[in-house]
């Protein structure tokens, strides 16, 4: 999977997550979510995967993908927030992202401050992964 094609798997992973005032959307390796309701609604935030992989040292060593995807996880829970006026997805408090990566599976994840699972994202298979 190219990175690219990571941007877009992880925008279909997300969509179909997120409350009907956000919206997610890929484009190249870029992924751009877009506030329709609430504070500043209209807003955007673009988080590109590309920028991402070479502050966290580069697509070589694979090490960069989980902290790159719990930093997108991270912007599209403030982002969601703002725009929905609570925490998301949680329901007194913000949960936080967990990024697991297992072999070939990404997984993706909010818990609370226990460790319990609040929403579950899914998975996305990163096989031959060129990211």
């Amino acid at each position: 999977m190219n990175i690219v094609d990571l941007a877009g798997a992880l925008s279909t992973v997300l969509s179909a997550s997120l409350p009907p005032e956000v919206e997610v959307r890929a484009e190249g390796s870029a992924i751009t979510i877009t506030k329709l309701a609430g504070y500043s609604a209209g807003g955007q935030v673009t988080f590109d995967l590309d920028g991402r992989a070479l502050a966290h040292g580069g697509p070589a060593g694979g090490v960069w993908l989980d902290r790159a995807v719990h930093d997108l996880l991270d912007v599209v829970q403030d982002t969601t927030a703002e725009a929905t006026g609570q925490p998301w997805p949680g329901v007194t408090t913000m949960p936080v992202p967990l990024v697991v990566l297992d072999g070939e599976l990404l997984t993706l994840s909010y818990v609370d401050a226990a460790g319990h699972p609040v929403l579950d994202l899914g998975s996305v298979d990163v096989a031959d992964r060129d990211v």
